[in-house]
């Protein structure tokens, strides 16, 4: 029976896993100018025997680590330069040789140890030169020769050995000749058969006995080839079959049959991809082992499997940044983990075969039938482990997971079983499917499994056994199937679904709360049937049904086993009976209910973020959570914590507390631009050992080329990434080596170490830091030792060696030293005998300097008389002074003390202390430090030390400032030391008092935020609520435009309220987040609006940000709204740009190409609404100036001073 058991659950995990390739989601990243490649035109692509990936362009060839680009271009003064800047065609052969074909130049050679090429060019002179004409074929066969076709001059023989080519005419062995000079491909199958492509049919030559065979379109023969102009060949294996694939220009895709020596067609008109479209073949490539990836110079990607099946399309999507960048495909490269795409004007798309397995659902303009709103409020999921999403404001949508089809649900005024409205509170599917929504109006929704219609229930103030609030927020079904609802201020509502019947609870309370008085959040049912609340700034709050009491457990400030913040967003109770809470600032918490306990994880602990708003458990024990810095992932027994991000293929790193489990284990995060989904076993760690190279060095902050010259020497013959030795000067006063772990998967993430060995005596770890500085090393040999992970840090630990050299300063030399030596043995024995002679007279001197000895004696003996009359001064200063001191003698024995002293030590007596007392032994000295400040002042030093804290006798924690001052003796020794303890515990106290005032203001600040926003939420609920007593049409759309007003300035105070700091907003995150909401929201046209921002990355005040967001949000608002009337109409355009006119002033300007404002334009007129507070927020707010050009469209200008004086 177990054994069956397992099979099952083995069959529904793959089963499970399977899932996602239902609906794919092939994420690119985009690899172009802007990141340093040298133009957008990738023809082809390659990587060389070290790991580097090279692109060649139609304007550069470029080296690529993963983060930086190294271009290499036709220098006419260079004859070892490449000798073209278009580059088609490129081979990494058997020997590891990189081979560039290029735009009629001809064939390059790259040698890697000088980073130069060798030049095989066509010389119409040498029969045995190159063919004419541009490179576009490059295939090495199976004896080492490199076979060449062009765009003129048919296909050559090369032999890399010497140089020398053979036009392919005079190797064929039988009739058949090529069947056009202008070659576009070469490619060698299993067969050692070199096939031909070429603009009037296809070759095959045999490699075993030169007899070529030709293939051409033949319209009285269905299984010829599909048309004549053949521009790629590939084969592909499945492991035991062998197909080659032949791509034409009109379209065609064939199959090459050799059992009837014909084609069998799967492109454009062919009965078995009856959808196949109409577009060149550019490229192909076989991708796993079951699928083949066509390129194609209009329709993208065309992913067939191997028996030619069309099975989807990957295409470019405007508003998916992780969508293929171009349609147009000019190369292909899969190096085992990553497909390289090179396009036409994208640059290069980047697809990762084996990324973690993160899917994604989001708002496409172009798909009417998918999500329709990327803003997700909440998720649940049915039995059937489809899901109910709930948005911002447009409703809810049913997606079904295995068809991956959605369904939406709206409020229709006309439809009473419609939704009761779009806004969207709060979502439960319960034990029997039926689905429960709390929405922006006065009633609760109820949709029955099976049915298509809403019921509505609403509240009745006059029967206690009707719902008794109209503002409800969440949602809970018992264990026993009861729906408990939780309000806004108006209590806690049960419903048994049976009768239908409310129960209500608005008692009973603790202290200042109770369960009428709370806004509900979230509620969660533990295993033992108890009931916990998440309530609005009021911690944890449990309520125990059967007793009716309340339990609450609320932040405290300074104790790390409280909950660490009172905004609870989400409960999860594990195997072992733990609760984790998930809260809004203060990481997550695990709660032991049998005690009562608060372990705490935040941002310190490795958190990506202190905001956790979902949090569930898979079957090897791991918690995964979405936060608002992506999804973390942590093992509560092993205390291994990882985060997740862009990088890895979560679609966003902003979450909302929208989140499920299904029962196959899958997880759905919602956020503010869609749905991550995934299943945790898919997700694996990157596991390749990537290669680590050296790619620059750098003196002086000066780049150093091979052959270069510096400080009038060669320092780099060979390139940096394999040169054995380095040797610098002492005039080379610091230089740079810089380096690259050559793993692709998410490169900025790879990490790094070294070890300077003969310098260092540990590896010294960099991060992700690509370059180690150094300056100052003694001269000597050294070895640089270095080693580099990918970004799950997976390390290669047999990473290359330099061996350096740091020569010395000429007078750190052997032969300077030894000429030193024998200059001070010469002067030594030259001063010898000098100094006898000395001796001899200073003998004489002797007898004269005793008698000035003697009065030197009386001399010091009257100086101890002063220095006595010194120390009794100093005791008479410590007996008068309040201040607690003591004199201790240099053994750290106290020799005089004072009243203050003896009362802070508690002592019977001043005697009693200097009988038992010592700086090193004595409990307080201890707790003091005393006795190691003692040791310093004994030395001479003055020790002043502001702040010490001890426990005084009666368990009160007092602070002293210490001063300990050396007293020295006649000769300038230290033989005593003063000791003062100042008791400054009321300043302290009073100086903690302000620091503690500063936090709670910026505390303020943010819940001020928070309660604005939630307070516009509220307005537009009220309005919503207002909407269902209202028939008028107008008043109605009265009503929506100021909803969305309403919302519009929530969206605004929202940005605010997720800014880290007030004072120092970004504004760029903070109008392109604003804008992206707005154009969601209210930018539904039959043609997409555009909307272009140009906005620095400058960090402005909240007194400046708010202002401009308002404004923005107006403008904005109003040119999506009313601007563009026509639907249709084509390049509709909206530009927001921030640009600085003088030192301390910018200006804003909101440009949109739409159909203009009514003339004239009147500013100063309340029927004007959004241009008078236009006006005042620019010309009050921000002390400034608005207008609008008189310019097609709409052209606004607000000019304002980054520093406003507001006292003007």
């Amino acid at each position: 029976m177990n054994k069956m058991l397992q099979v099952i659950l083995t069959l529904l995990l793959l089963t499970s896993l399977t899932m996602a390739n239902d609906h794919h989601s092939y994420q690119f990243e985009t690899i172009d100018i802007n990141h340093g490649l040298s133009q957008n035109s990738v023809m082809t692509i390659a990587q060389d025997k070290n790991g580097f990936m090279w692109f060649g362009t139609e304007d550069g060839l470029n080296r690529y680590d993963g983060v930086t680009f190294k271009q290499f271009r036709h220098d006419p003064m260079d004859s070892s330069s490449i000798n073209s800047n278009s580059i088609y065609s490129s081979l990494l052969d058997s020997k590891g040789n990189l081979w560039i074909g290029t735009y009629v130049s001809g064939l390059n050679k790259y040698i890697d140890d000088t980073e130069s090429f060798i030049h095989y060019p066509h010389d119409p002179q040498d029969s045995l030169s190159l063919g004419e004409g541009t490179i576009w074929g490059l295939q090495e066969d199976h004896e080492g020769y490199i076979w060449i076709g062009t765009s003129g001059g048919g296909v050559v023989r090369f032999n890399p050995e010497t140089g020398m080519s053979t036009p392919v005419e005079t190797l064929i062995t039988n009739e058949d000749t090529l069947a056009d000079r202008v070659v576009y491909g070469l490619f060698q199958d299993h067969d050692n058969q070199l096939w031909i492509s070429t603009m009037n049919g296809l070759n095959v030559l045999d490699l075993n006995t030169y007899a070529m065979r030709t293939y051409r379109y033949n319209a009285d023969d269905p299984a010829s080839l599909f048309d004549d102009n053949v521009n790629y060949i590939y084969e592909t294996s499945d492991g035991e079959n062998y197909r080659i694939w032949i791509g034409t220009t009109w379209g065609g895709l064939d199959c090459y049959d050799p059992e009837t020596d014909g084609f069998i067609h799967h492109g454009y008109t062919s009965t078995i991809n009856p959808d196949y479209p109409e577009t060149s073949v550019s490229r192909m490539v076989q991708i796993g082992a079951d699928r083949i990836w066509v390129g194609t110079d209009s329709k993208g990607i065309l992913i067939l499997d191997l028996k030619g099946k069309l099975i989807e399309r990957i295409g470019k999507k405007v508003y998916d940044v992780t969508a293929l960048n171009d349609d147009a495909i000019q190369s292909f490269y899969d190096d085992g983990d990553i497909v390289w795409v090179g396009t036409s004007v994208g640059g290069v798309g980047k697809y990762i075969r084996n990324r973690k397995k993160f899917y994604a659902l989001s708002y496409d303009p172009l798909n009417p039938e998918g999500l329709h709103d990327n803003r997700i409020l909440q998720i649940a999921n049915d039995s059937k482990g489809n899901l109910w999403i709930a948005t911002w404001s447009t409703g809810l949508t049913y997606y079904n997971t295995r068809t991956n089809t959605f369904k939406k649900y709206q409020h229709d005024p006309d439809d009473p079983g419609s939704l009761s409205d779009n806004g969207i509170q709060d979502i439960l599917v319960d034990k029997h499917d039926n689905l429960w929504v709390i929405s922006s109006s006065r009633s609760l929704d109820l949709l029955r499994n099976n049915s298509h219609a809403f019921s509505h229930i609403t509240p009745d103030l006059d029967n206690p056994e009707a719902l008794q609030s109209e503002y409800l927020l969440s949602m809970l079904e018992d264990q026993e199937g009861n729906i408990w609802l939780g309000s806004w201020n108006e209590g806690l509502f049960r419903l048994d679904p049976k009768t239908m019947k409310f129960e209500t609870f608005r008692t009973p309370g603790i202290d200042e709360i109770n369960l009428g008085n709370i806004s509900y959040y979230i509620m969660f049912e533990d295993s033992r049937g108890r009931l916990w609340i998440g309530a609005e700034n009021e911690g944890l709050i449990g309520f125990d049904r059967n007793t009716q009491t309340l339990k609450q457990f609320k932040a405290s400030p300074g104790d790390p086993s409280a909950l660490p913040n009172n905004d609870v967003m989400c409960f999860f109770e594990d195997e072992d009976g733990y609760i984790w809470l998930g809260t809004y600032g203060g990481g997550i918490s695990r709660f032991n209910p049998r005690n009562s306990t608060f372990e705490n994880f935040s941002t310190e602990d490795g958190l990506p973020s202190s905001a956790v708003y979902s949090i569930f458990q898979d079957t090897h024990g791991w918690l995964w959570m979405s936060t608002n810095n992506g999804l973390a992932q942590y093992h509560p027994k092993k205390k291994i914590l990882k985060s997740y991000g862009i990088a890895d293929g979560v679609l966003s790193k902003e979450f909302n507390p929208a989140g499920c489990q299904l029962d196959n284990g899958w997880l759905y995060f919602g956020g503010v631009k869609g749905i991550t989904y995934f299943h945790p076993d898919q997700i694996q760690d990157n596991r390749h050992i990537p290669p680590v190279k050296f790619t620059d060095l750098s003196i002086m902050n000066t780049s150093i080329g091979i052959n270069q010259k510096f400080n009038d020497r060669i320092v780099l013959e060979k390139s940096i990434t394999t040169t054995p030795l380095l040797e610098f000067y002492p005039e080379d006063l610091f230089f740079s080596l810089s380096f690259a772990s050559l793993d692709y998967y998410h490169p900025s993430s790879n990490n790094y170490a070294y070890f300077m060995e003969g310098f260092d005596d540990q590896w010294r770890q960099l991060g992700t830091q690509r370059e180690v500085t150094f300056s100052n090393l003694p001269p000597g040999k050294y070895t640089f030792h270095l080693k580099g992970s990918n970004n799950d840090q997976v390390w290669n630990n047999d990473g290359p060696a330099l061996e350096l050299i740091m020569y010395p300063k000429f007078y750190e030399t052997w032969w300077f030293i030894l000429i030193w030596f024998l200059f001070l043995t010469f002067v030594g024995i030259l001063s010898f005998r000098l100094r006898t002679k000395f001796l001899i007279k200073r003998g004489v001197e002797l007898e004269k300097h005793n008698i000035q000895l003697n009065a030197q004696i009386e001399s010091r003996r009257k100086a101890h008389v002063k220095a006595s009359e010194r120390a009794n001064y100093f005791r008479a200063v410590i007996a008068q002074s309040p201040i607690p001191m003591a004199i201790h003698n240099s053994e750290g024995n106290i020799t005089h003390l004072n009243s203050g002293w003896v009362e802070l030590w508690g002592a019977e007596s001043p005697e009693a202390i200097i009988r038992d007392y010592h700086v090193e032994e004595d409990e307080l000295a201890n707790q003091l430090s005393l006795g190691k400040s003692f040791r310093k002042a004994v030395q001479g030093n003055i020790i002043e030390i502001p702040e010490v804290k001890f426990m005084a006798e009666d368990g009160s924690i007092k602070v002293v400032q210490m001063l300990l001052y050396p007293l020295k003796n006649i000769v300038g020794m230290t033989n005593q030391v003063m000791v003062s303890l100042e008791d400054v515990t009321e300043i302290v106290r009073q100086r903690n008092l302000l620091e503690k005032s500063i936090v709670e203001k910026d505390l303020l600040l943010k819940e001020v935020h928070h309660r604005v926003k939630n307070n516009l939420q509220l307005v537009a609920s009220l309005l919503g609520l207002q909407k269902a007593g209202t028939q008028n049409k107008k008043t109605l759309e009265t009503l929506d435009d100021i909803k969305n007003r309403v919302n519009s300035m929530a969206l605004v105070h929202d940005a605010l309220y997720r800014s880290p700091e007030f004072d120092n907003v970004d504004i760029s995150s903070y109008i392109q987040d604003l804008t992206d909401t707005l154009h969601a929201a209210f930018g539904r046209h039959a043609v997409p609006i555009q909307i272009k921002t140009n906005i620095p990355e400058i960090n402005l005040s909240v007194d400046i940000a708010v202002p401009c967001g308002l404004m923005i949000n107006e403008m904005v608002t109003n040119a999506l709204k009313y601007a563009f009337p026509d639907a249709a109409k084509q390049d509709k355009l909206i530009i927001i740009q921030f640009s600085e006119i003088e030192d301390d002033c910018m200006r804003l300007e909101v440009i949109d190409n739409g159909i203009g404002l009514q003339k004239p334009v009147v500013w100063d007129s309340i029927h004007s609404l959004g241009l008078y507070l236009l006006k005042i927020l620019s010309e009050h707010q921000l002390m400034g100036s608005v207008k609008l050009k008189d310019v097609p469209g709409a052209h606004f200008v607000i000019e304002f001073p980054i520093h406003p004086n507001f006292d003007d």
